[in-house]
Parts: C-alpha cells; sequence; structure tokens
C-alpha cells in the first residue's frame, strides 16, 4: 500500500464523477460541479462550506483531502466538497449559475488570496483507500468508523470553548452524580 503527502494545484484536482454522492454519476467535471449544487439546500451547504473555508483561513489541515492518479489525472477520493469550494472560491464561473457566480466572487474577494495549491494524501491506487472511506462514510461501524458529537459532548465543547454554560448539560452532569 502506498500513500504520501504532497502539494497539488487546486486546478489540477478532478472531482470524482464515480462519487456516490451523484445518485447515477456524471460524465465531466462540469456535470460534478453543477451536481454538487443541484438543489437549493446543496447551494447553501456549499456555501456555508465556502463561507468556513473563508474564516477560518483554508481547509482543515486534520482532514487533507485524498487523491489518486487515474489517466494521468488527480482524482479527489475523498474531500469532494472541500475542492469543489475551493475551486468555485479561485474560479467562480464554474458555478453553474450566475446567482452563485456571483455569490463565491463576494466570498473570494472576502477571503484575500485563495490558495492556489493545497496539501493532498495520495494513494498509488483508489482500491488502497476504500478501507478507510467506508469507514469515514458508512456510520460509526461498532467503534471503528466515525463517531460524532451527540448533544451532551457538542454542549460541553461550546461552554468549554466559548465559557457559556447550558441548563442543560448543568441537568445532565446533576443526572449523572445522582443515578
Amino acid at each position: 500500500m502506498g500513500y504520501a503527502q504532497r502539494a497539488v494545484a487546486v486546478s489540477s484536482l478532478d472531482l470524482d464523477v464515480e462519487n456516490p454522492r451523484f445518485r447515477d454519476g456524471v460524465l465531466d467535471q462540469r456535470a460534478a460541479m453543477a451536481e454538487l449544487l443541484a438543489t437549493p439546500k446543496q447551494q447553501s451547504e456549499m456555501l456555508a462550506l465556502a463561507r468556513s473555508v473563508v474564516d477560518l483561513g483554508g481547509l482543515d489541515p486534520s482532514t487533507l483531502p485524498v487523491v489518486v492518479e487515474e489517466s494521468g489525472r488527480i482524482v479527489v477520493l475523498e474531500g469532494n466538497r472541500r475542492v469543489a469550494v475551493l475551486k468555485l472560491l479561485r474560479r467562480p464561473s464554474l458555478a453553474p449559475t450566475e446567482s452563485l457566480r456571483v455569490r463565491f466572487e463576494k466570498l473570494a474577494a472576502s477571503f484575500g488570496t485563495v490558495p492556489e495549491s493545497i496539501r493532498v494524501v495520495a494513494y498509488d491506487e483508489r482500491p488502497e483507500y476504500e478501507g478507510h472511506l467506508r469507514l469515514r462514510h458508512t456510520g460509526e461501524n461498532s467503534g471503528a468508523g466515525l463517531k460524532p458529537w451527540r448533544a451532551p459532548e457538542t454542549a460541553r465543547f461550546r461552554e468549554r470553548s466559548e465559557g457559556t454554560s447550558a441548563i442543560h448539560t448543568a441537568l445532565l452532569a446533576w443526572c449523572d452524580e445522582q443515578y
């Protein structure tokens, strides 16, 4: 199994046309971008993701996109939405509608300089990453997959990071002590 971290130009990354988010698959990069922005909900989510990238100054470095080279192209196996947002911030003209183009232009202007390249984890072959991809996207898998925080953990995090206190976490703590 071979993989390594490396820097690649955002413009050289292809969205995965076989991404399971695409119900019937898509034919090309233009269709992949359009599919990621097909519904009002998806548009809202992608704009929120773009806003977080702008506000935080880039992608989360603890979750690098995962890529593989196929037929001379660098294909994103994990992180298609994040890479799509970077592509849209770099080139708003990639947006499938004029209104989205304008919104991504405004976000890009507030970013300053959108990164030309990003760090990725590059695998030698697609099947080498499939086990990790399965664990990342198919639920908790008896503890082997990602285990999202539930309401109590989220509330404790917010209290600790924001210095606030919520009545329901105090009540939960009291219940833990009493029962």
